[in-house]
């Protein structure tokens, strides 16, 4: 990933978190104001105003960051088309894509392996592209390998652009299998 591309990953998930819990205090508002918690239900949907309000904000500041990046305009997703394959579906097939390429790999020899992996999973939507411009299964494998890392399944101290797995990350698949 060049320096760009992580900003957009950055940014990407940054504006999808916040769409998440935007949705989610939506729905637990409404389903407070169904059983009748009208206290509740008020408080839940005036937090999730406020938080489309920081997302709207967010999104004219990401123009901005685009701009700085010498792009003339961020780009935009194409409507959803339907499920996306859940985040935790990831983290077998990025490190088995490892343990499959000797250890560590490029990014790019990394991603292709997660997708042959993942090929039968992977939804229409996951093939769109996202805020970024990448495609959304890719950012979302992204996402994990930066989280594994976190987790030391990853190792952290790669060369740039490699990813490679740790003994704990082979156990973890190990004990997975």
């Amino acid at each position: 990933m060049t320096d760009h591309d992580e900003i957009r990953t950055a940014q990407e998930m940054l504006l999808e978190a916040l769409g998440a819990y935007a949705q989610e205090l939506q729905r637990t508002g409404g389903e407070a104001f169904g059983a009748g918690e009208l206290d509740a239900a008020e408080e839940l949907l005036e937090r999730a105003k406020v938080v489309r309000g920081l997302l709207e904000e967010y999104e004219a500041l990401g123009q901005r960051l685009y701009e700085a990046l010498g792009e003339e305009e961020s780009p935009r997703p194409e409507p959803g088309t339907g499920p996306t394959t859940h985040f935790g579906q990831y983290q077998g097939p990025v490190l088995q894509a490892l343990v499959d390429l000797g250890g560590r790999a490029e990014t790019s020899d990394a991603l292709d392996r997660v997708h042959e992996l993942m090929a039968a999973v992977l939804t229409p939507a996951d093939h769109e592209r996202v805020l970024s411009g990448r495609v959304r299964w890719k950012s979302t494998a992204a996402w994990v390998r930066f989280r594994l890392v976190k987790e030391g399944l990853l190792a952290d101290d790669s060369p740039y652009g490699v990813w490679e797995i740790t003994e704990e990350g082979r156990r973890w698949l190990e004990e997975q299998g």
